[in-house]
């Protein structure tokens, strides 16, 4: 569930900071604050994401204890579409960040309910391990955090483009893996390859967390309008959808 939605030009036009003049971000935020206008915090960003994500885990919830329901029909085309629709919400978002408040909480009740049922479908065949999914993604989360914050891991352009482009190859990747698996066709199966792929799209997802760190820093250091946190809240919530299956998937193999 590729992240794409959160970049630098987004936040920096949101701030008014698009020109070259590097002092804009400051006096457009200055200019807000006389206006009486909020300017993006990291604590106003970690409350909104914090929302979500409980949103997330009580649809969550509805998910796992519907699951039978929802795979009454061709499970692989069912969770194709919803993977597709929460593909598309995210570009929208990226369009048009000033709906993510509404966008948001939709896309965590949607995503909730998808992960859920999915959780359920890996707890029946693997017991426990939808707990050490939950628990590895919390615990990359944090180092993820940790190494940001400290600058050992730095953001720079080549980070952000390496990862950029790994994440769309993920995407492709498992689009075409989803079309397989609706003809029948199981590419990766239980073998190494499988074990392989799930690994490096972890870490795939994992390195979108320090993109994430690093466009809410961005948006708060040029000003932008309490609104982006909304915004960044969002992206911040679809990594770590991201993350947490890529978690279930990885464990599955070790499992076997």
């Amino acid at each position: 569930m590729a992240n794409a939605m959160l970049n630098d030009k987004t936040f920096a036009v949101a701030g008014g900071a698009a020109a070259a003049d590097a002092g804009l971000g400051s006096a457009n935020s200055a200019t807000r604050a006389q206006a009486g206008e909020r300017s993006m915090t990291i604590g106003g960003t970690s409350i909104k994401a914090t929302l979500l994500v409980a949103i997330a885990l009580a649809a969550g919830t509805v998910g796992w204890n519907n699951v039978g329901t929802l795979l009454q029909t061709s499970s692989v085309l069912i969770f194709l579409v919803i993977y597709l629709a929460l593909i598309g919400m995210t570009f929208y978002a990226a369009k048009n960040p000033q709906i993510a408040i509404v966008l948001g909480p939709i896309y965590a009740v949607v995503a909730g309910v998808w992960a859920g049922a999915i959780s359920q479908v890996y707890n029946a065949q693997y017991q426990g391990i939808v707990l050490q999914a939950l628990l590895a993604t919390v615990t990359v989360m944090l180092v993820t955090l940790v190494l940001y914050s400290f600058r050992i891991v730095r953001v720079s352009n080549r980070f952000i483009q390496v990862v950029v482009a790994a994440t769309f190859g993920v995407l492709f990747l498992y689009l075409a893996l989803f079309v397989l698996q609706f003809f029948g066709v199981n590419a990766l199966g239980s073998g190494w390859l499988g074990l392989a792929i799930s690994a490096v799209t972890a870490t795939v997802a994992a390195f979108n967390l320090f993109l994430d760190y690093h466009y809410i820093e961005v948006g708060v250091n040029e000003g932008a309008p309490a609104s982006m946190e909304w915004f960044a809240a969002f992206g911040l919530l679809a990594t770590l959808v991201w993350l947490y299956l890529e978690m279930l998937r990885l464990l599955s193999y070790f499992r076997d």
